[in-house]
């Protein structure tokens, strides 16, 4: 298995479980409503 960093995670999995997706999903959404882009379309792209 691969890991990557993860400043949330520690070292994330390269496959993730669909309780590590959703907590990432969730966490994304509470960044996004931070920077104010609820409601908008936003297009994230990760290297």
């Amino acid at each position: 298995m691969h890991l990557t960093p993860s400043p949330v995670l520690g070292w994330m999995p390269e496959y993730l479980s669909q309780e590590d997706l959703h907590y990432q999903a969730e966490a994304l959404a509470a960044q996004y409503r931070r920077l104010g882009l609820v409601g908008k379309k936003v297009l994230g792209a990760f290297s």
